[in-house]
């Protein structure tokens, strides 16, 4: 099992980027939620979960962010 803490750095610095970039909204929850999201689905068979998390990070940090 990931261990979710490893990981908010990951989170935190994809929502300081979309910041940096102009974004708008509530970006480091919507960053906090999309590493919740990947680890519920993360399948170990196919990879590693960085790339996974921050795939799904990235993807919640857009949505939220227009």
């Amino acid at each position: 099992m990931v261990n979710i803490q490893d990981y908010l750095p990951l989170a935190q610095h994809i929502a300081w980027k979309a910041k940096q970039r102009g974004a708008k909204g509530d970006l480091l929850s919507a960053a906090y939620l999309g590493l919740v999201k990947a680890r519920e689905k993360y399948d170990a068979s196919k990879g590693a979960f960085t790339t996974y998390a921050y795939r799904v990070i990235s993807g919640a940090v857009s949505d939220e962010s227009y």
